[in-house]
């Protein structure tokens, strides 16, 4: 399950990139670069209660897993952000427009991004049962 996990923020860091490769620059790569990690943080908090549930609580966890993710990515553009930079700014302001950022287009992109989330959670539930 990990390397699945690892692989589907692989992925998601993918649909990321082709989002908002131009609204980050280049610190997007910061994001691009954790999403393996993301995928796994975030589906082995999440994963489990979509198996769990049913019915409409199923979209529900993956809405949840979209701004889960998204909050991590953000973290990880922010925080690249600020190690690479080479002025002095404010390191909480850094990283909370990046995390922001991240959310604001998570919330313009949802109408392709949650669906994208129930069916990367359907896909890993069906690969488990093999």
């Amino acid at each position: 399950m990990i390397l699945r996990l690892l692989f589907a923020g692989a992925a998601w860091g993918i649909v990321a990139y082709l989002l908002a490769a131009k609204a980050f620059g280049p610190v997007i790569w910061g994001g691009v670069l954790a999403a393996p990690l993301i995928g796994l943080l975030v589906g082995r908090a999440l994963h489990p209660w979509f198996e769990r549930v049913e019915g409409y609580r199923r979209g529900l966890v993956a809405l949840a897993s979209v701004y889960a993710g998204a909050i991590a990515f953000g973290l990880a553009v922010g925080l690249y952000d600020l190690v690479r930079g080479g002025t002095s700014r404010v390191a909480l302001e850094v990283v909370l427009q990046a995390v922001l950022g991240t959310l604001w287009g998570a919330t313009l992109f949802i109408i392709a991004l949650w669906p994208l989330a129930y069916g990367t959670h359907w896909a890993l539930e069906r690969a488990g049962e093999r």
